[in-house]
């Protein structure tokens, strides 16, 4: 686990710096890029299209669903969950461009 902060920049350079070293030893990392586990349209932040980029890898687009109204995965209240996993994505554009399209896939894994 990679932990990050919604205040401690210090804390979330920290967290860019070890996802960059487990992606180029060509492990794979788990994002938000919502910043949380809710899927709403809102901000995306750029840290995966980054990573993504600086460490020449893929995006995989994955949308997990639950059949609970609760948002958190630390006191689950579920008895179903389905996982949704998209086509692997590479990018060679701008990291707006890329954290765009990443999303746009995984809100098209909603429906699916």
């Amino acid at each position: 686990q990679i932990p990050v902060s919604y205040k401690s920049r210090k804390i979330n350079s920290k967290a860019f710096l070890k996802a960059g070293q487990y992606l180029s030893r060509k492990e794979v990392i788990g994002i938000f890029p919502e910043g949380e586990l809710k899927l709403k349209k809102k901000k995306i932040f750029p840290g995966a299209a980054i990573l993504a980029q600086r460490n020449k890898t893929k995006i995989l687009p994955v949308y997990i669903s639950t059949n609970t109204t609760s948002d958190s995965f630390i006191k689950p209240n579920f008895t179903k969950v389905k996982v949704n996993i998209g086509k692997p994505l590479e990018f060679s554009k701008s990291v707006d461009y890329t954290k765009k399209l990443a999303m746009k896939e995984v809100y098209k894994l909603k429906n699916d």
